[in-house]
Formats: C-alpha cells, sequence, structure tokens
C-alpha cells in the first residue's frame, strides 16, 4: 500500500515593512510546499524530506531589517504534533523542524517550538535569503491510501 500527500499551504505573500534606517523595505515570502512523496506504513524508518522558504527585500541601500519567520501549526492546532488529514477524514502525523536532525519543531514560538529570526542590511540590488524547511512523517501510521495534506500559515514579523 503507498500513499501520496503534499503539505500545502505556504503560499507567496507580499509585505511592505518599515526598518530602522532609511526609508521602506518591500519583502516578499514564498515557498512552493513540501512533498513526502509516497508514504509505506510497513516501513520501520520515518520519511524526511526538504523544502525552501524564499524571502527577499528591496529598499534603500544600507536600511537594516530584522524578522522573525514562524509557521502556524496547522490543521491539528498544535505545532508540536502537526497532521496531514485525507478526504476520507484520516490523519498523518508529520513536523517540520529548522535543523537537519529533526530535532528542533519549527513553530510559532510557543510550546516549545522554534521560530527563525534574521537580520541583515540591504544593498543596493536587495537581498536575498533562503531557509530550509525539514520535514518529516513518523513511521508505521496505520492509514488508509490516499492524498493526505494540510495548510500551515507562514509569518513574517518585523
Amino acid at each position: 500500500m503507498t500513499l501520496h500527500r503534499t503539505v500545502r499551504g505556504l503560499a507567496a505573500v507580499l509585505i511592505v515593512a518599515g526598518a530602522s534606517g532609511a526609508g521602506a523595505v518591500t519583502c516578499s515570502v514564498a515557498s512552493a510546499g513540501l512533498s513526502f512523496g509516497q508514504y509505506n506504513p510497513f516501513r520501520g524508518a520515518p520519511n524526511d524530506s526538504v523544502g525552501t522558504i524564499t524571502l527577499s527585500c528591496s529598499g534603500a541601500s544600507g536600511t537594516d531589517v530584522a524578522y522573525v519567520v514562524r509557521i502556524g501549526p496547522g490543521a491539528s492546532g498544535t505545532p508540536t504534533a502537526r497532521v496531514m488529514r485525507s478526504a476520507s477524514g484520516w490523519s498523518l502525523g508529520y513536523n517540520l523542524y529548522t535543523d537537519p536532525a529533526r530535532s528542533l519543531v519549527w513553530g510559532d514560538g510557543t510550546g516549545g517550538t522554534r521560530v527563525v529570526a534574521d537580520a541583515f542590511t540591504l544593498g543596493g540590488m536587495g537581498q536575498t535569503r533562503r531557509y530550509q524547511v525539514f520535514g518529516r512523517t513518523f513511521e508505521r501510521q496505520n492509514v488508509a491510501p490516499g492524498v493526505y495534506s494540510d495548510s500551515l500559515v507562514l509569518s513574517v514579523e518585523f
């Protein structure tokens, strides 16, 4: 039995932010989502995947930009135990992490979850930063075949 599921919902957003320094900064953030491919409930190991969040900002050269990137809980209501759901109501547990070892849950900063904070000074051509999102579905979950998905809110606070 194999399953296909996709984590969807990390969509493109345009953000206009005030920053310290000379003038306004315009930023956009995007993610194509994260796909885990096929899930085998008999496999004795987790299924890992990696996605990317891209943040691009432009404005006056020399302007300082500082921000925090948060990922909401999705359908489960808690970032510490995320679930994808199928159309028939089955749940598949997964989570997102800030580190390749998948030990630090990327969330909203509550319940022991981590956020990603960063800062930079704009150059003449603007600045783009990419952050990897490390995903994992957990092994040996008893789920029915189907497409599993979750929609998450990605927020950037300046």
